[in-house]
């Protein structure tokens, strides 16, 4: 069992070239629960454009559109943090990778 760790915001204006950083304004953050059963980060739903930063504790996989699966969405190394932009709206799954 682990936990991510996560914020949803957006990047900062690029002042003519693409955005690099993240923005200081940050939406939403919290902490989800992970199994190696997926599950939806609670209560969460990222919009199109976003920017949604994990930290994983434990190698997990998430993904943006359907659920987290061995086929279906993105690794993420144990105590990493990745930054993903939102290119579809709604939920995040998780799952812890076994």
């Amino acid at each position: 069992m682990g936990t991510a760790t996560y914020s949803v915001g957006k990047y900062a204006p690029g002042r003519g070239q693409a955005p690099t950083i993240l923005s200081s304004y940050i939406r939403t953050s919290g902490t989800q629960a992970t199994t190696t059963t997926a599950t939806d980060i609670s209560g969460l739903t990222v919009q199109y454009g976003e920017v949604l930063r994990i930290h994983a504790d434990e190698a997990m996989l998430v993904a943006g559109a359907g659920t987290a699966s061995a086929s279906n969405g993105h690794y993420i190394p144990a105590d990493t943090i990745m930054e993903f932009e939102v290119h579809q709206t709604g939920s995040v799954s998780l799952k812890d990778v076994a």
